[in-house]
């Protein structure tokens, strides 16, 4: 569980210096390749921080489950609560 979440969170980490979220981080959104490597997937809902769209909304995006109380009362988005959905997963696993 460690290597895995350890993959997921690089994964992230480089994401978000290309300034880009996911916003929808959930176990269905990792998947493993044919060496065993975790891969983020599902970009549906993924936005560039800078873009308008993504940092001016304040609607619901992503899976109830894995959404940081902050979004969930309608706050901004933003890269704290793709590391918060990383947790989520952590804790289910």
């Amino acid at each position: 569980v460690a290597a895995l979440m350890r993959q997921v969170a690089s994964g992230l980490a480089y994401m978000h210096t290309l300034n880009l979220q996911h916003r929808d981080l959930k176990p269905a959104n990792v998947m493993l390749d044919s060496t065993g490597r975790a891969k983020i997937i599902d970009f549906g809902l993924a936005c560039v921080s800078s873009a308008s769209r993504c940092s001016r909304t304040k609607t619901k995006v992503g899976t109830d489950a894995y959404m940081s109380p902050e979004k969930a009362i309608g706050k901004r988005y933003g890269p704290a609560d793709d590391v918060w959905a990383v947790g989520c997963i952590l804790a289910e696993l």
